[in-house]
């Protein structure tokens, strides 16, 4: 792990022993031999404590998942590369800003059990892919609905002329 290299992403609230406190995902870059560093999410951190205290230090392993880059839309909040605050999970753009040349192309999200008052809270369970069904369906019937209407309608006018 390179100590001292450090950034935030995104910008979250969660409910703390303090209240509710604004925080981010901590990206610390992990070495990996000959291969180019991979950016490790190890988990939301409080503004107020961006300590890496409570990180591994020494040869370190770590289980999670991997997450492809984010690519920036149009009303994405834009990075503050200074204060290494990011808002698009972009490996290149955040491993530029902490001195890193090349990074890999994908970031290690590290799934853990979080401890309470012990940052960064990691994630808790693999992400889940959008079940957009009910909308799909809704969308078909009423398409469905529009059809049926509208070809009622021109059967009607047909039968009248």
């Amino acid at each position: 792990m390179l100590r001292g290299l450090a950034a935030l992403y995104g910008d979250q609230v969660e409910t703390t022993a303090q209240g509710s406190e604004e925080g981010g995902q901590l990206i610390v870059p992990l070495e990996r031999g000959a291969a180019p560093p991979v950016l490790v999410d190890f988990g939301w951190v409080p503004m107020s404590d961006r300590r890496l205290a409570s990180l591994p230090a020494g040869p370190t392993s770590v289980a999670g998942y991997l997450r492809p880059p984010d690519f920036p839309g149009l009303f994405s909040a834009p990075d503050d590369v200074p204060e290494r605050r990011f808002y698009t999970l972009d490996p290149t753009r955040i491993g530029a800003a902490l001195g890193l040349p090349q990074v890999a192309p994908f970031t290690l999200v590290v799934l853990g059990r979080p401890v309470p008052g012990v940052y960064p809270m990691p994630a808790q369970h693999l992400p889940h892919p959008p079940n957009n069904h009910l909308e799909y369906a809704l969308t078909w019937f009423g398409l469905a609905a529009v059809v049926i209407f509208e070809f009622c309608f021109w059967a009607r006018q047909r039968l009248r002329g």
